[in-house]
């Protein structure tokens, strides 16, 4: 820990973040104690304002408006001790210096300024002021705190205890103002975020915990429900400027309280609470903790009211509606143009930008610029600051870069393995890609972080369909509907699976079920809508809603290769396959057309036209080969090639492909179900190997079970002229 010192009367414990006088105790600013220890390890020295600058924020950018505001700040906290007139003297144009005496209380440490030095860690190269060398603070001390956070970093993907985890309650709110609602909750999630940069401590997202609110459920039931050892709960309620935060950190197994107490701050300091909180609880779950290190502390500005403003946006922004993520914008910008050197408010920024480009209220360019005009600015801010690496990962995602999304994915992670954003972007990066045993893992982790995520459960179910386990995603599907009965996307994954295992009237029993609920404008269930009334054998009904679609969408229509089958069946392919054709001049990397295209070519039986596509996308893009999602629809990339081979008699190539089909299905029989899809694939692969009479026994089957894609072989070239087409097996 940091060595105390004293400056006049004041007792100030830097590791804390703490000012003593007397029975009184001040919470300040971590940036406002690193001020006040760089000017005592000073002596009553001048500091210029250049040094402070460039101590203080890394050699950033930052407005004069930025220090000025920070010494006002801590002159603030300083001046409650009315017996000193003035502790801090401003030299003007120069500087500032101490006035009064600095008298160190241990000499256990080298230094009382471990906390400037750990910031000082990512800026060793830079010359630092003279006095620096002659107060203590020698080359050894300083290596020696890196040493320190180096190997503190290596240890960040460690397993934590068991009995190491928590989970932070929604706090209880004495006071009918919205605005202390959006405050009770922003600062549970800070103390959450706080808590999770932690190697020590498994900390249970905010989405589970909050699930909570409301319900009369025992302390102990909660916490076997949540898995923790440990819960923190409370209440707020405002006095005036003054926030009283009342708390108990409570053991999850008995019940018992292991520490209450009531923490208190005016309206411009709120922002502290977060750090001071989370201090007290590692310490009472971990007796090695220390205290937070500088990196690991979301940076807020010395503004209260700046502050109020981004956890009204995060409040808006949980909600969850494109109405929501509008009114939360306003609410960032209020903060940046309060404080412009606001780092985290800019990723919230970029975040909301991008939320509004997915459900379709902005388009791809203009959310994009300023998504990125706001991330760099966080960047130049905070470089270290792992949201605004992860923002930036999703950024490239959207904008089908996926080098570089890894890049900067990777980098927030090795930050914070435990973040949510980080690690369910991550797997969408792979998910969007169609490599789905690679997404797997990280939709995985975002569960564990987030077991309530709407997203994460989605995801895991969609991802299980892709790697043809049928079973597990029915399963997740259930499960996801089961905890999160309103969130329309899990009811629409459990009618697709239904439809995929020829379960059709559940499936529309659930399909109907979401249409009731969602909004007739909502982009994803419109979509689902479409797929089901194509496996209605509703077809123009779902050529019609699919078209009004891409007249809205254009190209961005994930439901493209729907409208596509929709447009095969209803004789309309020809004039189609030349949208999607200019669709892929302007849009040569998005593969979701390509394929599309390739397929629209198969399906004409232009084989060349429908290889080059193929060829070309695949080479890049080689997962796409096997997707069981594509072949539980009745369609295989790898068949269509094959067949389009043998029609253009290239044995070789057709054998490959035909091995290569071969070896999917027996990837899939792993889970033994009847899919009607893939049972029209392994006729396929029948017919491909010579094998005309299993492929026919096949095909009668689905027959039997009225499987409603089976006029799909009305148009396959493989079905419609077997002539050569066959090799020996």
């Amino acid at each position: 820990m940091s060595a105390e010192f004293k400056i006049g009367r004041w007792l100030v414990s830097p590791a804390e973040s703490i000012l003593t006088l007397g029975d009184a105790t001040r919470p300040i600013e971590p940036k406002a104690m690193e001020l006040l220890v760089i000017l005592a390890e000073a002596k009553g020295e001048l500091v210029t304002r250049a040094d402070l600058m460039e101590l203080l924020w890394d050699g950033r950018y930052v407005t004069d408006y930025a220090l000025n505001n920070l010494v006002a700040s801590l002159r603030k906290h300083l001046a409650a001790d009315q017996e000193t007139d003035e502790y801090i003297k401003t030299r003007p144009k120069k500087g500032y210096q101490l006035c009064v005496s600095v008298e160190r209380l241990s000499k256990t440490n080298s230094t009382s300024s471990e906390h400037v030095k750990r910031r000082g860690d990512r800026r060793q190269k830079k010359k630092l002021p003279w006095f620096f060398w002659f107060s203590g603070i020698g080359v050894f001390s300083l290596l020696l705190v890196l040493g320190t956070y180096w190997l503190s970093s290596q240890n960040l993907t460690q397993e934590p205890r068991a009995d190491q985890s928590i989970a932070v309650l929604p706090f209880d709110v004495f006071d009918d103002e919205e605005e202390i609602g959006f405050f009770a909750d922003g600062l549970a999630e800070e103390i959450i975020h706080q808590l999770t940069v932690l190697p020590e401590l498994s900390v249970v997202s905010r989405t589970s915990s909050f699930s909570f609110r409301g319900k009369q459920q025992a302390i102990t039931e909660i916490a076997r429900q949540l898995q923790v050892g440990y819960l923190l709960e409370g209440s707020i309620r405002r006095e005036g400027s003054v926030f009283r935060i009342t708390l108990q950190l409570i053991k999850g197994a008995d019940g018992s309280h292991v520490w209450s107490k009531v923490f208190s701050a005016e309206n411009d300091e709120v922002f502290m609470l977060q750090e001071l909180i989370s201090n007290d609880v590692a310490r009472s779950i971990d007796t090695d903790f220390v205290a937070l290190s500088p990196s690991q502390v979301r940076i807020h500005p010395n503004s209260g009211q700046a502050y109020m403003h981004l956890l009204k946006g995060r409040g808006l922004n949980a909600k969850a509606t494109a109405e929501s993520y509008q009114l939360a914008l306003s609410e960032f910008g209020m903060a940046t143009q309060l404080e412009p050197d606001y780092a985290i408010a800019y990723v919230d920024t970029a975040i909301n930008y991008l939320l509004l480009y997915q459900h379709r209220k902005l388009p791809l360019e203009l959310a994009s610029q300023k998504a990125q005009d706001a991330i760099d600015t966080a960047l130049r801010l905070q470089p270290e600051l792992a949201e605004a690496q992860a923002a930036m990962g999703l950024l490239h995602v959207y904008n089908q870069r996926p080098q570089e999304a890894e890049k900067w994915f990777k980098s927030a992670l090795e930050i914070n393995p435990d973040m949510y954003v980080a690690q369910i972007n991550y797997g969408y990066l792979f998910f969007s890609q169609y490599r789905k045993a690679e997404a797997l893992p990280h939709y995985l982790k975002a569960l564990e972080i987030h077991p309530l995520s709407a997203v994460a459960n989605w995801g895991v179910g969609n991802i299980y369909i892709g790697l043809g386990r049928f079973d597990d995603a029915w399963r997740q599907y259930i499960r996801c509907t089961g905890l999160l009965p309103d969130y329309m996307p899990c009811a629409m994954g459990l009618a697709y699976v239904q439809r995929l295992m020829g379960q059709d009237e559940k499936a529309q029993q659930s399909i109907a079920k979401v249409l009731e609920k969602a909004s007739p404008t909502d982009y994803y269930a419109q979509m689902a809508n479409g797929f089901h009334l194509l496996w209605a054998q509703q077809y123009e009904l779902s050529e019609d809603l699919l078209n009004g679609m891409f007249k809205q969408y254009q190209y961005d229509l994930e439901a493209i290769q729907t409208l596509t089958l929709a447009k095969l069946h209803n004789d309309k392919i020809a004039q189609w396959r030349s949208v999607l054709e200019e669709g892929m001049k302007r849009y040569p990397e998005n593969f979701y057309i390509s394929m599309s295209a390739a397929l629209a070519a198969y399906y004409e039986s232009d084989c060349q036209s429908a290889l080059a596509i193929y060829t070309r996308v695949l080479k890049k893009h080689p997962y796409l080969h096997s997707d069981f999602d594509q072949m539980a629809n009745g369609m295989s990339n790898a068949a269509n090639m094959a067949t389009c081979y043998l029609i253009l008699e290239d044995v070789e190539n057709a054998q490959q492909m035909i091995a290569k089909l071969k070896q999917d299905l027996a990837d899939y029989s792993l889970q033994k179900k009847y899919v009607p899809g893939i049972a029209l694939i392994k006729a396929k692969l029948s017919m491909l190997e010579g094998k005309e009479a299993e492929s026919i026994a096949l095909i009668s089957e689905l027959k039997n079970k009225n499987w409603p894609m089976l006029w799909l072989i009305n148009n396959d070239p493989l079905f419609i002229d077997k002539t050569g087409l066959t090799i020996g097996n």
